[in-house]
């Protein structure tokens, strides 16, 4: 599963094969989770992103980028406000880059 910024857009690409998109001007915001739903996500550190879909309603997808704050990077040089909750935790606890 891999991730592409072009643009205005954020592409989902599995085996080489564009999967689906979404205009990052319609993500409202990118949180931590956890959830162990079957997704576009690789890993089960994943990252929730809320959008405004074409109908208007609000939708979400979870991913799991490998470099994560170079993809908030990347998403707030095109949206500069989108809200991003994903802290990194340091602590004991953190396990094999896991925030637990």
């Amino acid at each position: 599963m891999s991730y592409i910024i072009k643009g205005r857009k954020l592409y989902f690409r599995m085996l080489g094969w564009t999967t689906g998109s979404v205009d990052i001007w319609d993500i409202v915001s990118i949180r931590r989770s956890y959830n162990p739903i079957s997704s576009c996500a690789a890993s089960l550190k994943r990252l929730e992103i809320t959008f405004r879909g074409r109908s208007k309603k609000y939708s979400g997808m979870l991913i799991s980028p490998v470099r994560e704050q170079e993809f908030f990077d990347t998403l707030k040089v095109i949206k500069p406000h989108i809200r991003i909750n994903a802290p990194v935790k340091k602590d004991v606890w953190r396990f094999w880059d896991w925030d637990i």
